[in-house]
């Protein structure tokens, strides 16, 4: 069994300590105590006036229940439990009576268990003492002493109020701490997993038994193997929590990003499990097939050597796997034994191979051999892993070569049960394997990916410069049909890894930063990727080379930095540029200046100085008119010129002249093409003056009404006046993207008074309650995630993979996302009660918040939070765990609350509820944990009927251990979104009930007419105003005009029905798709038309997209009248294939 403290080490520093200080000094001050305490049977109130006078309180009784008196009987062993009631003060106290008795005063308490403090007396109150309960301790006092206690006094002490069986081994500890053990919290682990013992015990005889079985596995003392075993569980606790926080996050992580990045470690082992074979007629040639799908996971040259040595010697290689396959022997052995006869080998296939070779048949790569054979008995290891582990949970030092793998697995042997235990991870990552992958014992592999995603997620990045030859690999091209996904790697193989930066480098003519990237994989060898092949200008398609799996985050093929842009960029002066090679490192500065101008080139938000016509005479008329207008009128509409180039034509042969007209060309191309909805733009007069700002609300539009400037698009202006150019020095032209020189930008939003999160936050101008409505496929989910994704961040998105990434970062945090049915009711929704399925004793309900109120309260929380400065608080779980901690531990059967006059008494907690007894009683009864930590959140006590009471000394004594006085912290104000997918399928009225009122604008909490409800549960509830409600209705379910009246008035409706024209998105045979509608609305009206998201996947035929998704739509809507669908599909030029059931089309006539 493996020890995860090591003992021996552990052993020898407390020898060390020993001799440098004497420690254990508490043992002789106990035995004089004892001897002290063998003649104070008679005279008990002499031991009390000593704990008095050596400041110990709480020495009373009750002869009348909850009537107070002093205490004036006692016996030893409660004697010993009030000096260790104080954990920190115990030490002083024994010292200070052992001052008063003149007998050796200790200077340590290592090993001595604190008594509880809430049950310290060994014996009831005199009003329940019925069997001379003190006398009978003296006696067992007397007895243990003489070890003449037998089971039947073992067994009424044990059983006697107060006592249990944690209390009585340590009583028995403090008078006797050579022969008695303390089987507690801290030193059950220890004994279980270091000394293979199990402490249960019911009898004195069992209690004796495990102390014999402790004397026979060493030969340390009882009072000092009590230290060891406190600190190994310290030490065991804290590596266990941090191990369970790790896994905590890879659960996560999978269920977010599944398997598929490292998947080729379960693709690896099952590959070997099909393919080895130990006694294959061609060993060589068997053992490279099995590990060819090795990649990172061992090194090349390791291999290299054990394929070649397998080719020239295939019989003592044979023999070597066998010994090592061999389970029978230890597996030290058996790695020393594999690593000698490689070393042997080294000199004769050195020779037969006619090159010098290093073997390398490491840890790692034995590792990689085991793990391939046995992958339910071993995990993959590397030592960046082992390193990890041991920084990270274990907090040890690491062994030394050929050691190290050994205590990896030990580590490992104390850590995998925690995954056993998690079925739930266990499934999650089984549901993400293939028909290629490893399916048996999953922990092993799944313990080693715990660790090394979150050392890749934890580790500082690398940055590197990869350079590419134009002339060997066409990188542009490659990066603007989106095919590179991976790149040579030459030199510094052995640090790059995944996570890292990586700049993208074109030498020759067209020089520059073409791309960002990061590492996804490590370095690896394989053959060039199919959809790499076709930019190769020279390559050798047969053999494989090292590379790596490359994201590109940021493509800038068709606006790249050119190295002319940044020769003078200080930061960049010493990149690694123009250098033969194609790896080079780069530094973090270097990379975070190529990614600041990477994002001026790909910012969605740009800055624009704009001249509203000469010196600014148009600038009241625009304003007025909430546009940005331009002139140049004799150009006509600018959407019929396809370059830049043309404009220029156009505007020389219009003024008959030869210049270049650059300028205008640019101004009015980038009118047309650059400037995007969300821009800013600054109004310029002359080359002195700003007199407006605001924000693009439209694409380009031509007015052709007007007279003039008919090129136009809408503006929000928010600001107007007139603010001067302190340096004059404004360009001349009508408009400028000013965007890539920041310091200008920032110089005059300063000038203005323009507080960027101000205007962003008027941009976001939502209703709280909307409703999207249109038939199937018209964008209502895109535009849903696009919504949400712009209020949780309070800005404008036009990015939908941004506002993608935004929705699912915050779906389960400010974004929740649900269907409404038929059978969803108000009890899902908002509270109800809910059967406690874990209660195998009896029957019973828990309230239980549906998932509408749990946002509103947290959104309610932080609405609350953001008004003023907060007092720092613990989390309520770590606040809570501590709390119960010596009850769980089982260092005390109950924890006492103190109430105003009396107290009563937890005796167990669930996952749910905390049980108690009050103190009049046996009678058992619960409170909720969830009810508890809203109100440990809100800090006030919730009106629970008849229960309230109970909650209020219990969250004082939390607020107490997890609150922070004079530390605070402001909380921003969040937005929250909850999505309603499907709304108009349930009812209404049932789901939402009192609700209907509370979601109005105006009643909600923050606003002038809020309006709280009392929930059944006689809780109060409210509906903040930072808590936004968005519901889709299929409008081909339910027309609007059949939804709840009380529905309608409360939400703002927007229609969403087929578009045929989309920018920047290809819609695919719009031809056939608007003849459907044009039939489907002559039929059936408008809310049944066909969306156009059907007809926007390109992967798709035109025959597929109809066959698969139309058709069948259609039979639906027509309820499978197949002459009415046979009429629309041949009014929209299609040909039904003869005799189909279901209708099938071939083509288009």
């Amino acid at each position: 069994m493996f020890i995860p403290y090591d003992l021996v080490r552990m052993k020898q520093i407390l020898i060390r300590m020993n001799d440098e200080d004497q420690k254990f000094t508490w043992v002789q001050t106990h035995k004089e105590l004892v001897e002290y305490l063998k003649d104070k049977e008679d005279d008990q109130e002499v031991l009390i006036k000593l704990l008095s006078d050596a400041g110990i309180t709480g020495l009373h009784d009750e002869e009348i229940k909850g009537t107070r008196k002093d205490l004036e009987e006692i016996d030893p062993f409660t004697f010993f439990c009030f000096i260790n009631k104080y954990p920190r003060r115990r030490i002083k106290i024994l010292q200070n009576i052992a001052d008063q008795l003149d007998i050796t005063i200790p200077e340590d308490d290592l090993g001595v268990p604190s008594a509880q403090g809430q049950k310290v007396m060994m014996f009831p109150f005199s009003y329940d003492r019925k069997d001379n309960e003190i006398s009978a301790l003296w006696r067992f006092f007397f007895d243990a002493l003489l070890d003449s206690i037998d089971d039947f006094q073992f067994s009424e002490i044990l059983n006697q109020y107060g006592v249990g069986p944690v209390k009585i081994t340590e009583a028995l500890f403090y008078i006797d701490p050579e022969n008695y053990f303390p089987i507690n919290g801290p030193t059950k682990p220890y004994l279980r997993s270091v000394l293979e013992i199990e402490p249960t015990f019911e009898s004195y005889t069992e209690y004796q038994a495990i102390l014999e079985e402790v004397r026979q596995k060493t030969e340390t003392p009882f009072y000092e193997l009590s230290h060891i075993a406190w600190e190994w569980n310290n030490r065991y606790k804290a590596m266990i929590e941090k191990w369970e926080n790790l896994q905590q996050d890879y659960k996560v992580h999978r269920k977010e990003n599944g398997l598929v990045d490292e998947i080729y470690k379960w693709e690896a082992v099952q590959h070997f499990q099909d393919t080895f074979d130990l006694e294959a007629d061609d060993f060589a040639a068997n053992l490279k097939d099995a590990i060819s799908k090795s990649y990172n996971l061992v090194y090349q040259n390791s291999k290299g050597f054990i394929i070649k040595a397998a080719t020239y010697f295939p019989e003592e290689v044979r023999k070597m796997f066998r010994l090592l396959y061999n389970e029978e022997e230890s597996l030290e052995q058996r790695l020393l034994d594999f690593e000698g006869q490689a070393e042997e080998l080294v000199p004769k296939v050195s020779e037969a191979h006619g090159k010098e070779l290093n073997h390398q048949q490491d840890e790692r790569t034995l590792s990689f051999y085991l793990t391939m054979r046995f992958p339910e008995q071993y995990p993959i290891y590397k030592d960046d892993v082992y390193q990890y582990l041991l920084s990270e949970v274990a907090n040890q030092e690491s062994k030394s070569a050929g050691e190290k793998y050994l205590h990896y697995l030990e580590l490992a042997g104390e850590l995998v049960p925690t995954i056993e235990e998690d079925q739930e991870l266990v499934k999650t990552v089984r549901n993400q394997l293939s028909e290629d992958c490893y399916t048996g014992e999953q922990k092993w592999l799944i313990f080693q990916d715990i660790l090394w995603v979150n050392m890749r997620g934890n580790t500082e990045s690398n940055y590197w410069l990869f350079q590419g030859n134009p002339s060997v690999f066409d990188i542009e091209q490659s990066l603007k049909d989106g095919a590179l996904s991976s790149w040579r790697v030459n030199a510094h193989k052995d640090k790059i890894r995944p996570g890292d930066k990586v700049i993208l480098w074109v030498s020759g003519n067209k020089r520059g930063c073409y791309a960002l990237g990061e590492v996804e994989s490590e370095v690896q060898e394989n053959t060039a990727k199919e959809d790499e092949l076709p930019y190769y200008k020279e390559h050798d398609k047969e053999n494989g080379f090292d590379q790596v799996e490359l994201k590109i985050t940021h493509n800038l093929a068709n606006n790249p930095i050119t190295y002319d842009q940044i020769k003078n960029v200080p930061e960049l002066a010493d990149l690694k540029i123009g250098n033969q090679g194609t790896n080079f490192s780069a530094t973090k500065e270097e990379y975070d200046a190529l990614l600041a101008t990477a994002k001026v080139k790909l910012n969605t938000k740009r800055y624009w100085l704009y001249s509203p016509g000469p010196n600014a005479n148009k600038w009241e008329e625009f304003h007025s008119d909430g546009v940005m207008r331009l002139g140049w009128e004799d150009l006509g509409d600018l959407a019929q010129y396809d370059s830049k180039d043309e404009i220029v034509k156009a505007l020389q042969d219009l003024f008959d002249t030869d210049s270049s007209k650059k300028n205008d060309a640019t101004a009015n191309w980038e009118f047309l093409h650059e400037i995007k909805i969300g821009d800013a733009v600054i109004a310029k007069k002359g080359r002195s003056e700003y007199i407006g700002y605001g924000i693009v609300e439209s694409e380009y539009f031509y007015e052709e009404s007007r007279d003039n400037f008919k090129s136009t698009r809408k503006v929000n202006w928010f600001k107007k006046g007139s603010w001067e150019e302190p340096k004059g020095d404004n360009v001349v032209k009508t408009l400028t993207d000013i965007t890539p020189y920041p310091d200008y930008v920032a110089r005059i939003k300063k000038i203005m008074g323009i507080e960027e999160s101000k205007m962003l936050k008027k941009e976001i101008n939502y209703p709280l309650n909307t409703i999207f409505y249109g038939p199937p496929g018209t964008g209502k989910t895109y535009n849903t995630i696009k919504r949400a994704a712009e209020i949780v961040e309070d800005r404008r998105i036009e990015n939908y993979v941004e506002a993608k990434e935004i929705f699912n970062d915050q779906l389960g945090e400010t974004i929740e996302f649900i269907t409404f049915h038929q059978n969803y009711s108000y009890e899902d929704f908002i509270q109800g009660l809910r059967p406690d399925i874990e209660n195998s004793q009896q029957l019973t309900f828990e309230r239980t918040d549906g998932i509408f109120k749990k946002l509103a309260d947290n959104a309610l929380k932080n609405w609350k939070a953001s008004r003023s400065p907060q007092t720092k608080k613990q989390s309520f779980e770590r606040v809570f765990n501590e709390y119960i901690q010596p009850l769980v531990e089982g260092e005390v059967e109950e924890l006492e609350v103190q109430m105003k006059r009396v107290s009563y008494y937890i005796t167990a907690v669930t996952d749910k509820s905390i049980e108690f007894r009050k103190s009049n009683g046996a009678t058992s009864h619960t409170l909720s944990i969830n009810t508890l930590r809203k109100m440990y959140e809100a800090e006030s006590v919730l009106e629970i009927q008849g229960l309230s009471s109970y909650y209020s000394p219990l969250l004082e004594e939390l607020l107490d251990i997890g609150k922070s006085p004079g530390e605070t912290e402001q909380v921003d104000l969040k937005n929250y979104v909850i999505i309603i997918d499907e709304i108009n399928r349930a009812n209404i009225s049932r789901v939402f009930g009192e609700l209907i009122t509370l979601i109005e604008p105006d009643k909600r909490l923050g606003r002038e007419l809020h309006i709280p409800a009392k929930l059944p549960s006689g809780e109060s509830f409210s509906v903040p105003e930072n808590l936004y409600i968005i519901g889709t209705m299929n409008t081909a379910d339910k027309s609007i005009a059949l939804l709840d009246i009380a529905l309608r008035r409360r939400f703002d409706f927007e229609a969403m029905y087929p578009e045929y024209i989309i920018e920047d998105q290809q819609i695919y045979d719009v031809d056939v798709l608007k003849m459907i509608n044009e039939r489907i609305i002559k039929l059936k009206g408008h809310d049944f038309q066909i969306g156009h998201s059907y007809f926007m996947d390109e992967e798709l035929s035109l025959k597929k997209r109809m066959n698969r998704k139309v058709i069948p739509l259609l039979l639906e809507y027509f309820m499978n009248d197949e002459k009415e669908v046979k009429d629309i599909l041949s009014h929209a030029g299609l040909e039904v294939e003869d005799n189909s059931w279901p209708l099938r089309i071939t083509g288009k006539k």
